[in-house]
């Protein structure tokens, strides 16, 4: 190893110096010498098999053909593995050597200092390159000398028994059939032309000349590993090999030039829907242009796929790979943590993302083989992946990985019971329901292993509580008197803390109002809807509808006050009613008397219906108070309409992110067998069907059953019930197809203007019958999935009858 001369102040007098650097440069070494050496041996091996096999056919020393081979072969390996390796090396060798410096002595402190580590970590590289390289071929020569004998054996036997038969061997590189070779041997210049007895002359001398070089080369001092001298490199292997770092950097640079583009049209044009936002899967990023940055980036991704060719295509999928994991990395990070204004950053790595996939996936069509082979080797040894699910789906998409292999990887992770073992599961499930159930990416067999490991899985019953843990979880069961679960967490922010504190209030009041506890003069309608819009002042006051993460809370609270007062309602209800069948059991005459009782009460919905009253009362509040000439009603009117709308999608938006929260939890809980630690046991829902049920009635049903209302609430509607559906909520799945079939939504979507209802429709039907596949494939019906099932087929036979 060697140090340059000069060296920034920070890096002199330090004596782990010489030690981190030989490690960056062995580990550089390590990483780039596989692939290096497989590619050089397998195209040096291919090239001179086929040119020795076709120049010794008359030569019938075996001996003869296979000391030209080893010549030849090792000599185009060495070079091969030269001109890949130097640039690729140095490259990892400046990128170990960071790393390890960063990690020994932390991150600059500013930029001079950061530069100047840049500069010596470059420095160093170029010191030790010629030792790496060296060290690159060594293992190339090695290795090709023992592959060509593999190699040519085959037909080094063919050979023998052609000579023991008395007959002529011709290899198929030299034409194949006897009968064809005067035919074939004609075509060829008389130089290259097989003479039997073998070559001589000037054709001998060129395989004589592969191994001069190597005979002539000093032998290192024993017990030394120093390296061999460099040897000088081909003309035309040079110029490849520039040619190729320089379409890697062009498309590092278009990659840049893509982020910085799409920053500033973010900048300037904010998406305001889904259309605008620019992804490679919509159609309009090709059809239409947003801006001049948005027809820049078509410009740059249309150049992209000529700097790619055959001989780069590894290349590039091993460099844009780990910048995959990178991006997913930083795009989980920003939908985590939704910042505290509007942020375009995701938008940004989601398309860098989709242009990284795009590249990965024209290296692929370039070089079918081996990139595919390498990216299933990277992904299944990557640290991360088992936590990118969304990586793996779009790989399979793509076709970019082995699926027997990464079916075989997936089992073998999912028998480990390690402390990643839910993390597996989840993601195991994850990509079945993707790829198998959604679009149908793959088989049954591609996954056959996965699905069996995950069928035992889902068999094993649920591992106990740990004893040392259920006096505790016993506790937490047991809330306070008129305290909530909700409660019970700690506020993150002030703004949290605030609304946990009034909200409460607040809602009691509302649902004071909606009963007509709260009314006066007489208790008349009048008083009540004074006392309504005093309200809505009220939290106007108090600033619940001015800030939206402010409204979102607000509304989590009170949805998430609704569930809870229903759900114990409903289990104080059941154990009221098992108590009653008990007695009805022991006395016959009273359970004659017990059958004319009144009609069920729905006392535990006064929470539900008092919050999904108020959200249709703001809803029909939206525009109110904005005074407009006569000839501004009509655009009046429209403004109001559009800000019912997103306030209803807001609304939905909320309600379905607290649905989603409560399915989780208890899905989550009954896996890991810790639903002890939970208020209640089980999934309801009663609560929010409930809630959805009142919204449709109130906004859909306002002008009469016949009318067909505004057709954006609809579609709002239907892509929230998209969302929820079975396949992602299967314990929502009786509600949901109650609600995409309610007599309010699914005639009025069908009834819409040009059938613009209809494809959304569709959808959701499409989703349904996609739920029941794996069943019925399997023809293995559970009572709730028969239940279910004759509920779809009762939808279909109405749209047969209705809009057939």
């Amino acid at each position: 190893l060697r140090l340059p001369a000069q060296l920034p102040n920070f890096l002199k007098d330090k004596p782990e110096l010489i030690g981190l650097v030989a490690s960056g440069v062995d580990v550089a070494i390590a990483e780039i010498v596989e692939p290096v050496i497989e590619r050089s041996v397998m195209i040096a091996c291919t090239t001179t098999r086929e040119l020795v096999l076709k120049d010794f056919t008359g030569d019938h020393d075996d001996e003869n053909l296979k000391r030209s081979a080893r010549l030849m072969v090792q000599n185009l390996a060495s070079n091969l593995a030269m001109v890949t390796s130097k640039d690729q090396l140095r490259l990892c060798m400046v990128n170990k050597l960071n790393a390890a410096f960063v990690n020994k002595w932390g991150q600059p402190p500013d930029h001079v200092v950061t530069e100047q580590m840049n500069a010596a970590c470059e420095a160093i590289a170029v010191e030790n390159i010629d030792l790496g390289v060296a060290h690159v071929k060594k293992r190339a020569t090695e290795e090709a000398g023992r592959e060509i004998q593999k190699s040519l054996e085959p037909a080094i036997q063919e050979r023998r028994r052609a000579r023991e038969m008395g007959q002529l061997n011709i290899h198929r590189s030299a034409g194949g059939d006897p009968a064809m070779t005067q035919q074939f041997f004609a075509t060829m210049p008389d130089a290259l032309r097989p003479k039997q007895g073998g070559i001589t002359g000037q054709h001998m001398q060129v395989y004589n000349s592969f191994g001069a070089d190597t005979d002539a080369r000093p032998k290192p001092p024993v017990g030394e590993s120093a390296p061999w001298p460099l040897e000088p490199v081909p003309a035309a292997a040079v110029e490849f090999s520039m040619a190729a770092m320089r379409a890697l950097q062009a498309l590092q640079n278009t990659l840049a030039d893509i982020e910085r583009e799409a920053t500033n049209h973010y900048k300037f044009h904010p998406p305001t829907n889904m259309s605008s936002i620019l992804s490679l899967t919509n159609t309009s990023f090709t059809q239409v242009s947003q801006s001049p940055e948005h027809s820049r980036i078509k410009e740059h991704v249309c150049g992209i796929h000529p700097l790619i060719h055959e001989e780069t295509a590894l290349l590039f999928a091993k460099t844009i790979f780990e910048k995959v994991f990178n991006l997913s990395d930083k795009i989980v990070a920003a939908q985590r943590v939704p910042p505290q204004q509007p942020s375009t950053e995701l938008y940004v790595l989601m398309l860098v993302n989709e242009v990284c996939l795009f590249v990965l996936q024209t290296s692929r069509e370039k070089n079918v083989a081996m990139v595919t082979q390498e990216l299933t080797k990277l992904f299944l040894s990557h640290p991360k992946r088992w936590q990118h699910k969304y990586i793996a789906v779009n790989f399979i998409r793509l076709r970019l990985i082995h699926m027997q292999e990464f079916d075989h990887q997936l089992m073998e992770a999912l028998k480990e019971q390690g402390p990643n073992a839910r993390q597996v599961v989840e993601f195991a499930g994850s990509v079945v329901k993707r790829c198998l159930v959604d679009e149908q990416l793959v088989t049954q067999k591609d996954l056959k292993a996965t699905l069996e490991i995950l069928g035992k899985i889902a068999k094993t019953p649920p591992r106990p509580a740990p004893a040392a843990l259920e006096g505790a979880a016993q506790s937490k069961v047991e809330p306070q008197a008129g305290a909530t679960a909700r409660d019970e967490a700690q506020p993150q922010s002030g703004i949290d803390a605030e609304l946990q504190l009034t909200a409460p209030g607040l809602f009691t009041e509302w649902i004071a109002i909606c009963s007509g506890k709260g009314q006066v003069d007489g208790g008349t309608q009048h008083s009540q809807q004074q006392q309504a819009m005093a309200f809505v002042g009220k939290l106007q006051q108090q600033g619940m509808l001015k800030a939206v993460q402010v409204m979102d809370k607000f509304f989590t609270i009170l949805m998430e006050i609704s569930v809870e007062h229903c759900v114990r309602e409903l289990i104080a209800k059941a154990r009221r009613d098992e108590e009653e069948e008990e007695l009805l059991a022991e006395d016959k005459t009273k359970e004659k008397k017990t059958q004319k009782t009144e009609p069920e009460s729905t006392a535990h919905f006064l929470n539900v219906d008092a919050f999904s009253d108020l959200i249709v009362l703001l809803i029909r509040c939206c525009g109110r108070g904005q005074q407009s000439k006569t000839g501004e009603k009509e655009g009046q009117s429209a403004r109001n309409a559009q800000a019912e709308v997103a306030l209803l999608t807001k609304v939905l938006a909320v309600v379905s992110k607290v649905l989603l929260q409560d399915h989780e939890l208890q899905l989550t809980a009954q896996v890991e067998g810790e639903t002890n630690t939970l208020p209640w046991q089980g999934f309801f829902q009663q609560p929010y069907f409930r809630f959805f049920s009142n919204l449709l009635i109130a906004l859909c049903q306002a002008d009469g059953d016949d009318s067909v209302p505004n057709c954006d609430i609809l579609v709002a509607f239907s892509n929230t019930f998209n969302i929820l559906s079975p396949l992602r909520v299967p314990g929502f799945g009786f509600a949901w197809l109650e609600l995409i079939s309610h007599r309010i939504f699914m005639p009025k979507l069908l009834l819409t203007k040009q059938q613009e209802g209809w494809p959304h429709f569709k959808g959701l039907l499409v989703t349904a019958l996609k739920f029941f596949n794996p069943s019925l494939c399997s023809a293995q019906l559970t009572d709730a999935i028969r239940w279910l099932y004759r509920g779809a087929l009762k939808i279909l036979l109405v749209l047969l009858h209705d809009f057939p």
